[in-house]
């Protein structure tokens, strides 16, 4: 696998700051608070909470080999399977230990794809990222604006200090990102 890390680079001030001693106050990572889910907008794109009424979407894109291929979980084979995972999903996010986001297109209701921090470490401040998109949208961008909204939010809002993507290094799209 190959990892790819973003990392925040904190402004010379806040620097400046800890040298002459004043106390950085910073809310915690281990207090960080997923209860209420964030919705990140951009320029074409809506990233939003996952309901039980994505099931059907998200089991059509995950039943996709081609889109699974570099994931490493099978494909469903059952809506079930697919709602058991949206009900992990949202129990993670209630358990302040993940959190996972529908992408959608503005203007549309029906989810093209998943993204979302996984893996957190709060003590060390980091998340993994991860995301899959229906196949049907590749090559418009979208994964890369849903990326860099993610990763602007897990550093600003949710103050990691590093995210980290892992791929497989044969998947040149995602390793382009």
């Amino acid at each position: 696998l190959l990892r790819i890390v973003f990392l925040h680079v904190r402004l010379i001030a806040e620097r400046a700051a800890r040298v002459v001693g004043l106390p950085e106050i910073r809310p915690t990572m281990q207090s960080l608070d997923l209860l209420v889910p964030s919705v990140l907008h951009t320029e074409r794109l809506l990233l939003r909470e996952l309901t039980m009424a994505d099931a059907p979407a998200l089991f059509g894109i995950r039943q996709d080999p081609r889109v699974m291929r570099y994931i490493p979980r099978g494909t469903p084979s059952e809506m079930a399977e697919v709602k058991t995972l949206i009900a992990t999903m949202a129990a993670d996010r209630a358990q302040h230990n993940g959190i996972t986001w529908g992408i959608t297109v503005r203007g549309s209701e029906g989810i093209i794809g998943t993204i979302g921090f996984y893996r957190l470490r709060k003590e060390h401040r980091r998340g993994e990222v991860g995301y899959l998109l229906h196949r049907d949208e590749w090559g418009k961008g979208y994964a890369s604006e849903a990326l860099e909204a993610v990763v602007e939010h897990g550093f600003k809002a949710m103050e990691f200090h590093r995210i980290e993507a892992y791929t497989d290094p044969v998947n040149d799209a995602s390793n382009r990102l």
